[in-house]
């Protein structure tokens, strides 16, 4: 058993059930942050070295709208989470790298690096204590032939 299937196994035994209830809150969370860059895709412009409407932007916004919104519903409903929240580690990192553009304001960037920093703290922890009880991921494996 390699040490991935240990972490896993060590967080099914270990998951309270109102952890759950923090799982959905992050799905949410990150469906919300996932829509944030359609709502000011300026940002994303930024990132990208300041030239708007590039391919490179455009790119990145699919990305982090794709990833979120959708890894959001699989963290929500409890399926397969570990997986989308691997692909939002990036997109979390660059968040607090590039938090510091001086056009947005200090007090948005220090609340957009508190909110990116407990997301990616909340990613890590639900990669090792997994989808919990409430889950589809729970549903089935106890309900194989549904």
């Amino acid at each position: 058993m390699n040490t991935f299937e240990q972490i896993v196994g060590w967080g099914d035994k270990h998951h309270p059930a109102w952890v759950d209830l923090f799982r959905v809150a992050l799905g949410i969370m990150l469906i919300v942050k996932g829509i944030q860059p359609l709502i000011s895709p300026e940002n994303i412009s930024i990132v990208s070295g300041g030239i708007s409407q590039n391919f490179l932007s455009i790119a990145i916004l699919h990305y982090i709208v794709l990833t979120h919104v959708v890894g959001g519903i699989m963290v929500a409903l409890g399926l397969s989470i570990r997986i989308p929240l691997l692909l939002t580690f990036p997109i979390l990192i660059l968040a607090i790298v590039f938090a510091g553009v001086p056009e947005m304001g200090i007090f948005y960037h220090y609340a957009h690096v508190l909110v990116s920093i407990a997301l990616l703290l909340a990613n890590i922890a639900f990669l090792i204590y997994g989808s919990g009880a409430y889950s589809l991921d729970n549903f089935m494996r106890k309900h194989p032939n549904s």
